[in-house]
């Protein structure tokens, strides 16, 4: 071999072995005492709303205990809900945000009620419901006349264009839960 290539081995030789020493302590090298870790507890502030929900995904919550819907959390109350509706399958809600305590736990849940006029909204003790995320949405466009079906965002279905009935019996818009 040549000088050149014996000197480079040489140099990437003593170049490893004193990455390797340092590595391990040998060099003389002190070991620093361990920096201690610090667990991140989150806060939040008692009280404050949180939306929920996305154009991907929205939620909703199913009546396990009877539950009373108030106007503002604890104040109010404007309906109460068992397990089963009407027809006999159970109460879900729509849930459209969420107020937490300080320690970022869920307390109330400000959900769409099933109560006329459309529309009308409430607050229910979030442990009296079970939550769970809902991954399709319908939309209808009273400008286009067009019911569409969306799974995880994306389109998945769209009606030919929609009748809407006569003007005496025109129901009434409604928004979004």
């Amino acid at each position: 071999m040549s000088e050149r290539v014996i000197s480079r081995i040489g140099v990437v030789t003593a170049l490893a072995a004193a990455v390797a020493a340092v590595g391990c302590g040998i060099a003389g090298a002190q070991e620093s005492p361990p920096t201690p870790t610090r667990t991140l507890v989150p806060r939040c502030t008692t009280g404050v709303e949180r939306r929920v929900g996305s154009a991907d995904v929205t939620w909703a919550a199913v009546v396990e205990r009877p539950v009373t819907a108030f106007r503002v959390p604890g104040h109010g109350s404007i309906a109460r809900f068992s397990l089963l509706n009407a027809n006999g399958v159970p109460n879900v809600l729509g849930v459209l945000g969420e107020r937490v305590d300080a320690r970022c736990r869920v307390t109330w849940l400000h959900v769409a009620l099933p109560l006329r006029p459309n529309g009308v909204t409430g607050w229910v003790l979030a442990k009296n419901l079970q939550r769970a995320s809902v991954h399709t949405r319908i939309t209808v466009d009273l400008s286009e006349r067009r019911v569409r079906l969306y799974r995880k965002g994306k389109l998945v279905l769209s009606s030919s264009p929609a009748r809407l009935g006569r003007a005496r019996s025109a129901s009434r818009r409604s928004r979004r839960c």
